[in-house]
């Protein structure tokens, strides 16, 4: 399996300090991960929202490929 991950930081949310923004989304999707169990085969896209509901990003968590 692999994890591809988008963040834009470039909103109010992570000012001044992007850090607690950014470990808040990560914190949040590794919960959903963890809820979720993953695809079994394919993938999944999770939206990202910061603090105020605005769309920063996604993550696509993949199956690993069936070995042919």
């Amino acid at each position: 399996m692999h994890l591809k991950l988008f963040i834009d930081g470039g909103n109010a949310a992570f000012e001044p300090d992007p850090g607690p923004e950014l470990a808040r989304i990560l914190s949040t999707l590794a919960a959903t991960l963890c809820q979720d169990g993953g695809p079994q085969r394919g993938s999944r896209t999770y939206r990202l929202s910061d603090l105020n509901g605005n769309l920063v990003g996604q993550a696509v968590w993949c199956a690993a490929p069936s070995a042919n």
